[in-house]
């Protein structure tokens, strides 16, 4: 038997969200087969624009009155359409069609994207499929957002700010090939520190990311311990190392064993406070977000999602 999710109108429409430069311009296409899917289940509205701009505009007409909204994207979209549900009760839906669909990964969501239409067609019949989980506030000098994944406040920004911007390679090879170009010019930065209104503390070091989902960098596993579900946050910060250090520790971050190198460290909490004198543009989901200081704070179960298990692995 067919069930409606709760608390919503069952004559609401299902917003589905794309960009077209998703996934090589395949997106448009994607947009077009889920709505066949998913026509029979509810009413279809559609967003598609290249320009973030205008997707932040027409869902803050659209989203207050969706019975769910779909990402057909990569991590920026879903980045995008967060901003608008967090801490409302309309669920999210992910088809990943993005380069890096970190958040994705981490949410256990299919990799490919009919796997994952069928995944959402399930959910939206059996909303007991749907869970909640919790979501990073962060506020900047210069800016204030939600983040879903991890926040990269270090050499994780400066690598995530040039791949973004690379016009070559694809996936993880544009990361990989950002790193090699920032290890040129590898220098540890200076932070002040201070986790649930603790003692601020000096740290000197190349990374500092804060991560509530556990994959960075299309298929890092930065945080492996994270949990989206745990009201609490993992502080991921790494020393200054030589380049040569560097370079052999860098491919165990894939493999998440990286973990237990003596320049890796971890703390956990809900609520961080973290400045620096140097100019690092902080990054949220791989999305250029501002400059620090930023204060972080864990949102318990702010974001129903359509995904049946996180992926830990």
């Amino acid at each position: 038997m067919r069930r409606s999710m709760p608390g919503l109108e069952s004559d609401a429409p299902l917003l589905l969200v794309a960009n077209p430069a998703s996934g090589s311009g395949k997106a448009p296409a994607l947009l077009r087969e889920v709505a066949n899917a998913l026509r029979s289940d509810a009413p279809i509205e559609t967003i598609c624009h290249r320009s973030l701009a205008e997707t932040h505009r027409d869902l803050a007409v659209h989203c207050p009155r969706a019975r769910a909204v779909v990402a057909i994207g990569g991590d920026g979209l879903i980045h995008c359409i967060a901003q608008h549900l967090t801490g409302s009760q309309t669920p999210l839906g992910i088809v990943p069609a993005g380069s890096g669909n970190d958040i994705a990964r981490a949410l256990g969501i299919a990799a490919k994207p009919r796997p994952a239409i069928q995944e959402l067609r399930q959910a939206m019949t059996w909303p007991e499929r749907s869970r909640t989980i919790d979501v990073l506030e962060v506020r900047g000098a210069d800016f204030s957002a939600y983040v879903l994944a991890v926040l990269s406040l270090g050499l994780d920004a400066k690598v995530n700010y040039r791949a973004v911007h690379s016009t070559s390679g694809w996936g993880s090879l544009r990361y990989v090939a950002a790193l090699v170009a920032e290890l040129k010019n590898l220098t540890a930065d200076d932070y002040t520190i201070r986790i649930d209104n603790g003692v601020p503390r000096e740290f000197s070091g190349l990374l500092a990311a804060i991560a509530n989902l556990g994959y960075i960098g299309s298929g890092m596993h930065i945080a492996p311990m994270a949990d989206a579900h745990d009201s609490i946050a993992e502080l991921i910060t790494v020393s200054g190392v030589s380049r040569t250090t560097l370079a052999k520790v860098f491919p165990r971050i894939y493999r998440g064993s990286h973990m237990d190198h003596p320049a890796v460290a971890h703390a956990r909490g809900r609520r961080f406070e973290i400045d620096s004198p140097s100019d690092i543009v902080v990054h949220g989901d791989g999305e250029a977000l501002g400059h620090m200081p930023v204060t972080v704070s864990v949102l318990p179960q702010a974001l129903t999602i359509f995904a049946a298990k996180e992926n830990h692995d």
